[in-house]
């Protein structure tokens, strides 16, 4: 007779094992021990908070080899660093299917040569989100499992073995996982240009009072960013960008995506109740 709780256990130490081929130990300096997941051949991707100020960190290959890995890039907005590893022969892990409310994750990582595993199931899954930074997470995927700080930047894959994402610590050290199509779009994009840039105009807006009509009223102004280059001032009530309706701050942070440093926008404004429009070149945030 078959022992099915046998059988459970046996099938998810093979799925631990098997995802353990693309999962590396990162030793960086500020962190200390990290996890990271190989996503394609000599590239590593890992918590971008663990690597804050590392330029080249110890990595142990899931052989246990120890090799040296330069960091490539980061995109704080999303969590995500990539490390390149060279003249290492590394695999790829492959990504899985929508994810579902209830359904069994196991989340793998390494502290040295040890694999490290916790089983749990994904707490809920919702629409893509903006980080407080700005950035786009494709899909809001919260997971219920215990993680150690070590297994940060390690997989989280489904009962298949197929990559769910990274796994990350939100607020109150509630575990979420980064989606593989949000990894992978940071990754290109750091492989290309080094790094993930957002766009800036220098102005921070707050709703105005809901009696008070749309738009978005200017509370704040870097005085040597291009909206105050462009004749902004304080007070200004910002309603439009390039035509379309400005209700508060989320709205102008979406609009200032890597994409958009270098292009102009149409700010439409109300001062003291008259329109007005100008044009801001938007230029790469600052590092802060």
């Amino acid at each position: 007779m078959s022992n099915l709780l046998k059988d459970f256990s046996s099938a998810t130490a093979d799925v631990v094992e098997a995802t353990a081929r693309n999962v590396v130990a990162v030793n960086g300096r500020d962190w200390g021990g990290s996890s990271g997941i190989i996503v394609k051949p000599g590239v590593i991707v890992t918590a971008a908070e663990a690597l804050e100020h590392d330029e080249e960190v110890d990595v142990i290959l899931p052989d246990g080899r120890e090799a040296k890995a330069t960091v490539a890039g980061r995109d704080p907005t999303t969590d995500v660093a990539v490390l390149r590893v060279s003249g290492a022969n590394l695999a790829a892990t492959s990504a899985a299917a929508q994810p579902r409310a209830g359904a069994i994750v196991i989340g793998v990582g390494r502290v040295g040569n040890d694999i490290v595993a916790a089983l749990g199931t994904i707490a809920g899954v919702g629409e893509g989100w903006r980080s407080r930074q700005g950035g786009l997470i494709d899909a809001r995927i919260r997971v219920d499992v215990t993680l150690r700080r070590s297994t940060e930047g390690g997989a989280l894959v489904d009962a298949e073995g197929s990559l769910i994402g990274m796994a990350v610590f939100g607020p109150r050290r509630r575990v979420l996982a980064i989606p593989h199509a949000t990894i992978m779009r940071a990754v290109e994009h750091i492989l290309m240009h080094g790094s993930v840039t957002r766009g800036y105009v220098g102005l921070n807006v707050q709703p105005v009072p809901a009696d008070s009509g749309a738009g978005a009223i200017v509370v704040g102004l870097d005085p040597e960013g291009p909206a105050k280059n462009a004749g902004v001032i304080l007070g200004d009530v910002l309603l439009t960008w390039n035509g379309e309706a400005i209700n508060g701050a989320r709205d102008v942070v979406d609009r200032l995506g890597p994409s958009s440093v270098g292009q102009s926008a149409r700010l439409g404004l109300s001062r003291a109740s008259k329109p007005l429009e100008v044009s801001v070149t938007i230029v790469p945030r600052r590092s802060p």
